[in-house]
């Protein structure tokens, strides 16, 4: 087009900025962007959201932001680029900071404003925010199609509430497999795969076909509740019945079933004779099991072959060390942790969240910048304290290192994130209320 000399106008860029977005062309981005600029098209709002858009999908969050902040005129479109950008970025807050502003401006919301906030709370556990999200777009009159009704129960779910992501679910006039899909992976990951197994049935007698996707739900509630012979006979199914050829993902559910269940050989063997090669996923599935039941001898073989294909995953080197701590071989943590040093691999900070009063409340490891942290620690020890005297003795083996002396374990315990999570909600929240804590490395 340029070559024959015909000069792009403000509809070009939009169709040419989402393309490169699909593909995440950062290079192609600026090219557009200049042009952009040079042709004065840059602060038209079409253009301008579409840009945004395509810098926050590129994963340049930053740059999108300052492109939103200097926008003259703002539309929905405009806002729905940054809180998509936002939520698919992980930067769930910021979204949500995003959607107070559009309010606060007047502009209501439409249903690809409600999939992305939704997939926001979804990420950091914010159910009472997702359910004010829910009541303020039927008060809005959004309509609620498969995309938004996928969204909701996709956020109960992940939020600790199946009730709600049922009733959903059950409210809906026309259900796609997307939704279907949902609501079995929903009960699955809840601990109830006889309930999954069930809406399976009513699936496939309403006359929907199962796809891969609905599969790993299916396989991931049978390998949550120990139940082995279902999760082999389903995974049969998916070739004998459907024609669907077993993925990475499917391979990866059976290995962590088998693991669970303490059957390691069979595990082990089911990677070595899967028809496609197997990957981190399936691996490290057989490596937690190790840890689990302490079986060092194959763990270690398990390891070579994860840090053959991820030698920069600081987890694996972390999850090996747990096997040696649980099985008391501190010489072979010691040996996990000096690799790690000459390699010059570090472990991300895991923090864990809970929800009060529609704020998110974020911990890390032995977390002192909270306002209320000298109540937390006290609220902890308190418990601790009360937890003994009933008889309660921590396990420990999963704290690294050989320190047996003075209760220096238990210490180390106190400040896991997700207790610091669990003291704070129980300052700040009513007597019987839930707890729901959201964790990033689970």
């Amino acid at each position: 087009m340029l070559e024959s000399g015909v000069h792009p106008n403000e509809f070009t860029f939009t169709f040419v900025l989402p393309a490169c977005a699909a593909v995440k062309s950062v290079s192609d981005g600026y090219m557009i962007h200049s042009l952009a600029i040079r042709r004065n098209l840059d602060s038209n709002s079409f253009v301008a959201t579409a840009l945004v858009d395509m810098y926050a999908k590129a994963g340049n969050v930053s740059c999108a932001r300052k492109l939103f902040d200097k926008m003259p005129l703002k539309v929905l479109a405009s806002y729905n680029a940054m809180i998509g950008g936002y939520a698919i970025n992980e930067q769930c807050e910021k979204a949500m900071e995003i959607f107070d502003v559009m309010l606060k401006e007047g502009v209501e919301i439409d249903a690809v404003t409600m999939v992305s906030l939704l997939q926001a709370c979804a990420y950091v556990g914010a159910l009472q925010r997702g359910r004010w999200i829910h009541q303020h777009g039927m008060r809005a009159k959004v309509p609620i199609n498969v995309y938004v009704a996928a969204a909701l129960i996709h956020m109960y779910v992940r939020c600790g509430s199946i009730v709600d992501a049922q009733k959903v679910f059950d409210e809906m006039s026309d259900r796609d497999l997307v939704c279907w899909t949902a609501i079995i992976s929903g009960f699955a990951l809840h601990g109830l795969p006889e309930m999954a197994e069930s809406m399976f049935v009513r699936m496939v007698r309403e006359g929907l076909k199962p796809d891969g996707v609905t599969f790993v739900g299916m396989l991931t509630g049978f390998s949550h509740g120990g139940m082995v012979e279902k999760g082999r006979q389903y995974f049969n199914l998916m070739s004998e019945s459907y024609g669907l050829r077993p993925g990475l993902e499917h391979y990866s559910c059976m290995v962590d079933m088998l693991g669970r269940a303490g059957k390691l050989k069979e595990a082990e063997a089911l990677v070595k004779s899967m028809t496609v090669n197997p990957d981190a996923g399936v691996w490290g599935g057989l490596l937690n099991a190790c840890r689990i039941h302490k079986n060092v001898k194959i763990a270690e073989r398990v390891v070579d072959e994860l840090l053959r294909l991820e030698p920069e995953n600081a987890g694996w080197y972390v999850s090996m060390s747990n096997v040696y701590a649980a099985a008391k071989q501190w010489d072979g943590v010691v040996r996990m942790r000096l690799m790690m040093k000459e390699r010059g691999i570090t472990k991300p900070p895991g923090w864990s969240s809970i929800e009060v009063s529609k704020r998110i409340h974020r911990f890390t490891v032995f977390d002192r910048s909270h306002p209320q942290s000298d109540a937390i620690y006290r609220t902890l020890n308190d418990l601790e304290e009360r937890m003994r005297k009933m008889g309660y003795v921590a396990e420990m083996s999963c704290v690294l290192g050989n320190f047996e002396e003075g209760g220096l374990k238990e210490d180390l315990l106190c400040g896991h994130s997700e207790r610091l999570a669990i003291a704070f909600g129980i300052l700040s929240t009513p007597s019987g209320e839930v707890l729901r804590i959201i964790k990033n490395l689970r």
